[in-house]
């Protein structure tokens, strides 16, 4: 699955976090970002055909980061929106993006430590 030109553009947004915490092959790696919002594994799936070419630090920023958005969306917000709380659809999204930021901040020192 290669990405789109949706998911292209939505991870430019990303890009520039991502160089700043200078987590290799940021360009490449940025569409993912932007995906883990859909679906479960779609951050993962948007770069096996460049595996052999991407660091390896740069796989792990991938796939601790979309580990923490499958926590948000499968458990915490199904948790939220089944409290019939006042919290508005929009608000969960929000929530999402700073998560995922914070995310990628943490998956980027977890990267330098181990790597």
């Amino acid at each position: 699955m290669q990405a789109g030109l949706l998911e292209q553009v939505v991870g430019v947004a990303f890009y520039p976090l991502i160089a700043l915490l200078q987590v290799p092959d940021a360009a490449e790696i940025a569409p993912s970002m932007a995906v883990g919002i859909t679906e479960k594994f779609v951050p993962v799936l948007l770069i096996p055909g460049k595996v052999a070419a991407l660091d390896i630090k740069a796989r792990t920023f991938v796939v601790l980061v979309s580990m923490c958005q499958i926590n948000f969306f499968s458990e915490t917000g199904t948790v939220i929106l089944a409290c019939k709380s006042p919290i508005k659809f929009w608000e969960l999204i929000v929530c999402f993006l700073e998560r995922t930021l914070i995310a990628m901040v943490l998956a980027a020192v977890a990267v330098r430590i181990f790597f």
